[in-house]
């Protein structure tokens, strides 16, 4: 999937990060879904690592989909699970 047909199919993302090199180590381009303020502030002082809470749709060297990652489930501390 193109990254037309990703802004098609999910629309405009919340957030955007260019392929770039941290250290030697290749961090490829992504685009993120359902950013707050709080993963916002992440993201800049940590532009190589994705927030956890947020939707990623990584793009290969050609401008295609080369993975996607769902937000991950934070848990609560003082939340017990209600069965």
């Amino acid at each position: 999937m193109s990254r037309s047909e990703v802004r098609e199919l999910l629309g405009t993302p919340s957030s955007t990060f260019a392929a770039n090199q941290e250290g030697g180590i290749p961090i490829p381009e992504r685009w993120q879904y359902g950013d707050s303020l709080s993963t916002m502030a992440t993201s800049a002082m940590f532009p190589d690592h994705a927030p956890g809470g947020v939707w990623v749709v990584y793009f290969d060297d050609n401008g295609q989909v080369s993975n996607i990652r769902k937000p991950q489930d934070r848990q609560q501390p003082w939340r017990a699970d209600v069965k």
